[in-house]
């Protein structure tokens, strides 16, 4: 086995373990809204992980990797600030504004990074963002 069927394989089992945690996840309690969001989370690792399987085969996964990395900070904003709350309702509403940038800002530069070239300014703009959200 090659080193790149390897990396797929592996990548291949967290994307479905992890589609696995959001189905788990979104069952075991449909109607909270904690539990959708966390079952949209792990969907969105699993796209992540997806697109680096797919990445050794097509080349379409590179840019699907990127799309799912994009919408991660503001899901997992979104997530932090309802989970463990009583109300999480009036905690959105606190954050009514930074949560749609949160998900506006990445998702945007992710997309203007055309798929099949290398990294444009859009590019290096999502990654310059990324690792500036990294305490």
């Amino acid at each position: 086995m090659t080193h790149t069927t390897l990396q797929a394989v592996f990548a291949l089992a967290a994307a479905a373990l992890s589609l696995g945690v959001a189905i788990y996840g979104f069952a075991l309690a449909p109607r909270h809204v904690v539990h959708r969001i966390f079952a949209v989370v792990m969907a969105c690792l699993a796209l992540m992980q997806l697109g680096t399987g797919l990445n050794t085969q097509l080349m379409y996964g590179e840019h699907l990797r990127l799309l799912a990395s994009a919408a991660l900070p503001g899901l997992a904003l979104l997530l932090s600030v309802c989970f463990a709350r009583f109300n999480p309702r009036e905690h959105v509403r606190a954050w009514q504004w930074a949560i749609p940038i949160a998900l506006a800002v990445p998702l945007g530069l992710a997309m203007l990074q055309p798929m099949h070239a290398p990294l444009n300014w859009a590019g290096y703009g999502f990654y310059l963002l990324t690792l500036c959200s990294i305490h």
